[in-house]
């Protein structure tokens, strides 16, 4: 490492004139990276886990029941209190019967089991599944949160699930990306024009 720092000191300006040289370079074949990049299908389409995946979401439609999940918490009492009862299976129905969701149930329509209610009863989930490809479950998802996301007097709801957290990881990233680029294209920029 000292070597290094000996050679890029001595040569300080051949260093930099390379800079000046690569860096648009390099920008110039990075720039239709982010076309090609994808945070929603980390796996190739051809791997055999793909299809795999594919195969078992063919034989057992009902297994993608953690697609998309609300967390619903009781306002006040418990999630068997009656104005819970009554609005999370309401709840449960409507999401059933939204597009792009294959199947739906929760603690309340499954006859209350305890594996979906927390341990003091204050909140409870309701389950779906949803049709289509990864990207099309996104948005799917992302339309469900906003119009499943709610707060009564009764309850309260927060979506979650595997791909509802993938298209939440997914927008993060893509905001990061976009700043990033701004931030490399303004320094790019500036570098450029102060060599002018």
């Amino acid at each position: 490492m000292r070597r290094w720092a000996k050679f890029v000191v001595r040569r300080r300006w051949w260093v930099l004139a390379a800079t000046l040289v690569i860096l648009p370079l390099l920008a110039a074949i990075a720039a239709g990276t982010p076309g090609r990049l994808s945070v929603t299908e980390p796996s190739a389409s051809g791997a055999e886990s793909t299809r795999a995946a594919a195969a078992i979401a063919a034989a057992f439609p009902q297994a993608g029941q953690s697609d998309f999940v609300l967390v619903v918490t009781a306002r006040r009492g418990s999630v068997d209190a009656d104005a819970v009862v009554r609005e999370g299976t309401r709840l449960t129905e409507r999401l059933a019967a939204s597009e792009g969701v294959t199947s739906a149930s929760s603690y309340w329509t499954l006859g209350r089991v305890a594996q979906l209610r927390s341990r003091n009863s204050q909140q409870a989930l309701v389950v779906a599944s949803l049709a289509g490809t990864e990207r099309e479950r996104i948005e799917i998802a992302g339309a469900l949160s906003e119009r499943f996301t709610v707060s009564t007097p009764a309850l309260s709801t927060r979506a979650t699930g595997k791909v509802e957290v993938t298209r939440q990881v997914t927008e993060q990233a893509e905001t990061d990306l976009r700043k990033t680029e701004a931030i490399t294209d303004r320094k790019s920029t500036r570098l450029n024009s102060s060599h002018r």
